[in-house]
């Protein structure tokens, strides 16, 4: 988030574009190793089945941020930074929640509604990113 739409980087475009490959090349190893980890027998194949909905969650929210970045270079309105700064808060708290928890954990979001704002698309990935890291919990 803070690469794509923070200050302009002193070396330019050419340093968003680099760590942007890295990025989905590292999307790309662990959509690989959750793969492997979905052939393997209980109870590492049902781990990795639990979190992969957040494996493809976080590729779209890269793929979204990706697409608002072209959307800015081709004239779209970049968005404000105090929009940026909220996804990214709200990246972090994802982030947090899963690193301290062996399971799913309840991920609320507040991501204000603005459909008009080129991160709208964005805002509704992470949204779901963190709803799909909320457990579903069975009715009363």
């Amino acid at each position: 988030m803070e690469c794509a739409f923070g200050p302009p980087d002193p070396q330019g475009e050419r340093q968003r574009q680099r760590l942007r490959r890295r990025l989905y090349r590292d999307l790309s190893v662990v959509r690989s190793e959750f793969q492997r980890a979905l052939t393997e027998p209980p109870p590492m194949g049902t781990r990795a089945a639990a979190w992969w909905p957040l494996v493809v969650a976080t590729e779209r929210i890269v793929d979204a941020t990706t697409a608002a970045r072209v959307r800015i270079n081709h004239g779209a309105e970049p968005p404000a930074e105090a929009e940026v700064a909220e996804v990214a808060r709200e990246l972090r708290e994802l982030a947090e929640g899963l690193r301290a928890s062996d399971t799913l954990v309840e991920v609320r979001t507040d991501l204000p509604r603005d459909d008009e704002s080129v991160l709208a698309p964005l805002r509704q990935e992470v949204a779901a990113a963190r709803s799909v890291a909320s457990p579903v919990t069975p009715a009363g």
